[in-house]
């Protein structure tokens, strides 16, 4: 009783702390479990081989680390968040708003809004490589893409259901849980602002990734959830629109495995001859935020007649 008295009086700075330090602990302890249960259910000890690079080819090695990439979602965004709510209850109880479902006009609008913006994203992403960066940032980029496609290298429906568990589902609610329910909420408490609140969360949600060449593209893709979970006041339409987002992609990635899509269909957009793609996908998908904004105020108007 006297914990939840305690935290209940603290002010949004000391709340900043608080998060950061158990994200941080969350961290550290649930990746040395996931190594240690690496090693006990599929044998793989990366404490004595972490050359992940070269073991790809075995499909062991990727089932640790979905694994491990499970097990760290769900410690490092899930719990965290969880706990923080928790010890917040009475003051935050009303933040993530799951109570507020949206509609199905809405997810539609989302749905297509994020289909329509991909382009974009790989033109922006393309332009995002262009800028010179250390040599340890191209390793790590080249380390990460093969450890992506040998993800989403997929030849059964099974493969396809587990991929759209680890990439999608899992990342869409524990990364909206953590950075737009709880962050972006006490950065809006602490600035009072809710524009710089959603351009500060959306810049660490992209540098969590660590991965540098796309950060423009995932930076603006966080700035979109943030405002999204301004307006329609619910966490649901923005882990919505992040299932979508990578949900595509692995979908994409098995569809160009069992060769039914044509492997250059990934990077659409990024091609300067494609460019008149991007500008209609980004004119849709313009139109599509505005009417889900509109859908929003609509909703929110006649819920306080």
């Amino acid at each position: 009783m006297a914990l939840n008295t305690m935290f209940s009086t603290t002010k949004p700075k000391e709340q900043l702390l608080v998060i950061s330090g158990l994200v941080l602990v969350c961290l550290v302890v649930f990746s040395f479990l996931s190594i240690i249960g690496a090693n006990i259910f599929f044998g793989i000890d990366l404490l004595k081989n972490s050359d992940v690079g070269s073991q790809l080819s075995k499909p062991i090695m990727i089932s640790a680390l979905k694994f491990m990439q499970i097990f760290q979602a769900i410690g490092v965004f899930i719990i965290p968040s969880i706990l923080f709510l928790q010890f917040f209850k009475n003051k935050n109880e009303n933040w993530i708003a799951l109570s507020k479902v949206p509609s199905i006009y809405q997810i539609i609008l989302i749905s297509i809004c994020i289909i329509c913006l991909s382009p974009t994203i790989n033109f922006l992403a393309e332009l995002n490589s262009k800028i010179p960066f250390p040599q340890w940032v191209y390793d790590s980029e080249e380390e990460a893409l093969k450890i992506t496609k040998a993800f989403l290298n997929m030849n059964t429906i099974w493969v396809l259901f587990i991929n759209l568990f680890v990439v999608a589902i899992l990342p869409a609610i524990g990364e909206e849980l953590l950075f737009r329910g709880v962050l972006q909420n006490v950065l809006n408490n602490i600035f009072n602002n809710y524009h710089i609140a959603v351009w500060i969360t959306a810049i660490l949600f992209s540098a969590m990734h660590m991965q540098f060449l796309g950060f423009i593209p995932r930076m603006l893709l966080g700035a979109l959830f943030g405002y999204i979970y301004v307006w329609s006041g619910s966490l649901w339409i923005c882990m919505i629109a992040h299932f979508i987002n990578n949900g595509a992609a692995v979908l994409m990635g098995y569809f160009i495995s069992i060769n039914s899509l044509d492997a250059s269909t990934e990077n659409i957009g990024a091609n300067y001859q494609e460019l008149w793609i991007v500008i209609v996908g980004l004119a849709a998908s313009t139109f599509t935020v505005y009417s889900l904004k509109k859908s929003f105020k609509l909703v929110a108007t006649i819920n306080e007649e």
